[in-house]
C-alpha cells in the first residue's frame, strides 16, 4: 500500500509538472502584456502553493539537497537585498514591462527547482513523458496553425508568425528544441512501449519541422546540440573509444558553428545573422555595467535605462540612434550586469552544480536510469546554450530550472532518493496525515497573499487596456471615464512606468497637456537615468515652441544618451531659434566630428549656418 508520505511526494511532482504546462501555455490577449504578465501572475500563484510542500519538508531538504538549497537561498536573499535597495522597486520586484523578470519571477523559478529536486523520482517519468508529449503536440499543431495564417488570435506581429505561446519565434523555437531533445531521448528507453516510441518520434520530427518553419536558428542549433550530446553519451556507453572520438568531433563542429555565427569559417553563410553582431553590442554594454558597478550591478531590471549611456559609440551609427535594448541577450551577463559579482557568481554556481551532479549521476547509474539522466542533461544543455544568446522568458526558462531540479533529484544516492524514512516510524501515518494537513493550510495562506498581489498587479494591466480601447474607439473618448482610469493608473504604485509614459501621450492627445507634462516630469524625476521621458517631454515643449524648456530637457537627455546625433541636431536647431550662434555651431561641430557621413550631418551643414 502506498504510504501517505509518497502520496504527498506524488502530488507535489504532479502539481509542479501541471503548473509548468499551464504557465507555458497560458496567455491572455485582453492584457496589456498578453504573454509575460499572465505567465508571471500564474507563476506567483502556483509557486506560492508549491511553497507549502517545501515548508513541511525543511529537514528533508537540508538532509537530501543541502548544497542546492543553500545556493538557492543565497541567490534569493542576495536578489531580495538588491531589489529592496533598487532605485525603481516596481521593476526590481516585478520586472520591466514585456519582460517581467523581477524578484518574484526568479523566486518562483527557485521554488520549482527545489520542489523537483526534493520530490522527483524515476517512478514519475511517465508523467514527464506525458507532459513532453502534450506540450510537443500542442506546439506542433499551434505552430502550423500560425504558419498557415489560422491562428485564433489576430496578433500584431512583426516577426515570423510562429510565436507559439511565448510571443516570439526565437523563444518558441528554443522551447520546441528542448521538447524535441526530450522526445528524442525518451524514445531510447529499453522498456518503452513501441506505441510510445512511435509517438515520441513523430513529435520529435514534427517539432524539427516547425522549428525550421520558424526560421529561428537558435532553435535549430539547440535541438541539434541537444541530440548530439545525447547520442555522444550513448556512443560512449557502447564504446568508449568511439565515444571519445564523438566528443572530439562534436567539439570541433561546435567551434566551427560558433565561428560561423561570428562570420568566420565555412558555415558563416548558414549561421551568421545580423542579430549576432547586435548581441555583441548588448554583451559589451552589460560587461561595462558590471565594470562600473562590480558589487551591486546597475540594478535589477535596469539594463534598459543604462544601455544608451554605456553602449559602444559605433552602435547608434550602425543601427540608429533611438534603438534601445532592455536586456543583455545573455542570461549570465544579465545577472552580473544587473546584480553584480555576488549575484552573478551564485547564479553560475547553481548551474555548475547542476552539471556536476549530472556527471556524478551518470558515473554511478546504469541502464534506463542513466539514459533518463542523460536525456534531461541533454535538454538542459540545449536550454543553457540558447540562454547564452537570448533572454530569459518565463514560459521557457521555467523548464530550465525544473530540469535542473530533476537532474539533482535523479543523481541523488539511491538510499536518499528512494528511501521512505517516515514510513518506518510507528506513528508515520498519523504524522504524514498531519503534515498533509499543514501543507494545505500553509499553501492556502501563501496563495491568499499571492492572489491579493496578483489582483493588484493585473488591475493596472486592465486599466491600461481599457484606456487603449477607449482612445482607439471610433466613438471617441468619454473624458469622465478616461480621467477616472487615468488618475487611478497614475496613483497605482504597482503600475509599470512604461504604461504611465504611454498614458502621458493619451492625456496630451485628449487635450490635457498640463496633466501629460506633469506626469512626464514626475516620471523623469523618479527615473532620471531613463532617456525615454526626456525625449517625450522635449517633443511636447518643442510642439508648444517653448524652446528654452526644450533645450533644458534635451541637455538632460544628452547626459544619459550621449551618442544620439538626432538630439545633437535638434539642440543645434533650438539654439539657432534662440539666437545662440556659438552653442548652435558647437553642436554642429559635434555632429560632424562624431557622424560626418550621417544624414544628420548633411542637414546640419544646410540648416546651421549664420
Amino acid at each position: 500500500m502506498v504510504s501517505d508520505k509518497k502520496k504527498l511526494d506524488s502530488r507535489a511532482v504532479t502539481l509542479s509538472i501541471v503548473f509548468g504546462i499551464l504557465i507555458t501555455l497560458y496567455f491572455n490577449p485582453e492584457m496589456a502584456d498578453p504573454f509575460n504578465a499572465p505567465k508571471m501572475y500564474s507563476l506567483m500563484l502556483f509557486s506560492g502553493w508549491l511553497l507549502g510542500f517545501l515548508l513541511i519538508n525543511i529537514k528533508r531538504m537540508v538532509n537530501e539537497i543541502p548544497f542546492l538549497l543553500y545556493l538557492n537561498i543565497s541567490y534569493l536573499v542576495t536578489l531580495l537585498i538588491l531589489t529592496w535597495n533598487s532605485d525603481l522597486k516596481v521593476y526590481a520586484f516585478f520586472g520591466e514591462a514585456q519582460r517581467q523578470l523581477g524578484f518574484f519571477t526568479y523566486f518562483g523559478f527557485s521554488i520549482f527547482m527545489i520542489v523537483t529536486a526534493i520530490f522527483f523520482n524515476y517512478v514519475y517519468m511517465p508523467r514527464m513523458i506525458a507532459a513532453t508529449a502534450v506540450l510537443g503536440a500542442t506546439y506542433i499543431v499551434y505552430g502550423i496553425m500560425q504558419f498557415t495564417g489560422n491562428d485564433f488570435v489576430n496578433w500584431v506581429n512583426q516577426y515570423n508568425p510562429i510565436i507559439g505561446t511565448l510571443g516570439n519565434p526565437n523563444f518558441a523555437a528554443a522551447f520546441m528544441a528542448i521538447l524535441g531533445v526530450l522526445s528524442f531521448s525518451f524514445a531510447f528507453y529499453t522498456d518503452q512501449k513501441s506505441l510510445i516510441r512511435v509517438i515520441l518520434a513523430i513529435i520529435f520530427l514534427g517539432l524539427f519541422v516547425v522549428i525550421n518553419l520558424s526560421e529561428a536558428r537558435q532553435g535549430l542549433l539547440s535541438i541539434l546540440l541537444g541530440t548530439a550530446v545525447f547520442l555522444t553519451f550513448k556512443l560512449y556507453f557502447w564504446n568508449r573509444v568511439l565515444g571519445r572520438l564523438g566528443i572530439i568531433f562534436n567539439l570541433l563542429l561546435g567551434i566551427i558553428a560558433i565561428a560561423g555565427m561570428l562570420q568566420f569559417g565555412p558555415l558563416k553563410s548558414l549561421l551568421y545573422k545580423e542579430s549576432v553582431t547586435l548581441r555583441g553590442y548588448y554583451w559589451d554594454a552589460g560587461l561595462k555595467m558590471l565594470k562600473e558597478h562590480p558589487m551591486t550591478g546597475i540594478g535589477i531590471e535596469r539594463y534598459g535605462a543604462y544601455f544608451k549611456l554605456l553602449r559602444d559609440p559605433t552602435y547608434p551609427l550602425n543601427y540608429g540612434y533611438e534603438l534601445n535594448s532592455t536586456n543583455a541577450h545573455n542570461v549570465f551577463i544579465q545577472q552580473f550586469a544587473t546584480g553584480g559579482l555576488f549575484l552573478g557568481t551564485i547564479f553560475l554556481l547553481i548551474n555548475f552544480y547542476i552539471l556536476y551532479r549530472a556527471i556524478k549521476g551518470i558515473q554511478l547509474l546504469s541502464g534506463n536510469k542513466r539514459i533518463t539522466l542523460v536525456g534531461f542533461l541533454s535538454a538542459w544543455i540545449a536550454y543553457v546554450a540558447q540562454s547564452i544568446v537570448s533572454i530569459d522568458n518565463i514560459g521557457l526558462t521555467l523548464w530550465g530550472w525544473i530540469f535542473g531540479g530533476i537532474i539533482v533529484a535523479l543523481s541523488k544516492p539511491l538510499e536518499n532518493s528512494e528511501s521512505d524514512p517516515i514510513s518506518n516510524k510507528i506513528n508515520s501515518r498519523q504524522k504524514v496525515t498531519f503534515l498533509g494537513t499543514w501543507q494545505i493550510i500553509l499553501s492556502s495562506v501563501i496563495l491568499t497573499f499571492s492572489i491579493l498581489l496578483v489582483t493588484k498587479l493585473s488591475s493596472a494591466e486592465n486599466k491600461v487596456m481599457q484606456i487603449r480601447n477607449m482612445v482607439s474607439s471610433p466613438q471617441g473618448v468619454e473624458l469622465p471615464v478616461f480621467n477616472s482610469l487615468a488618475e487611478a493608473l497614475v496613483k497605482d504604485n504597482f503600475a509599470q512606468p512604461f504604461y504611465k509614459l504611454e498614458l502621458s501621450d493619451y492625456l496630451i492627445r485628449t487635450g490635457q497637456k498640463d496633466k501629460g507634462i506633469g506626469l512626464l516630469k514626475d516620471l523623469s524625476e523618479q527615473d532620471p537615468a531613463n532617456p525615454n521621458y526626456f525625449f517625450a517631454l522635449s517633443f511636447v515643449y518643442e510642439s508648444d515652441r517653448e524652446f528654452a524648456k526644450a533645450i533644458e530637457v534635451r541637455n538632460k537627455l544628452l547626459q544619459v544618451d550621449p551618442y544620439n546625433v538626432k538630439n545633437f541636431l535638434q539642440l543645434a536647431r533650438l539654439y539657432k531659434e534662440l539666437g545662440d550662434k556659438q552653442l548652435a555651431l558647437d553642436m554642429k561641430e559635434r555632429i560632424l566630428n562624431f557622424a560626418p557621413d550621417s544624414e544628420e550631418a548633411k542637414l546640419a551643414k544646410i540648416e546651421i549656418q549664420f
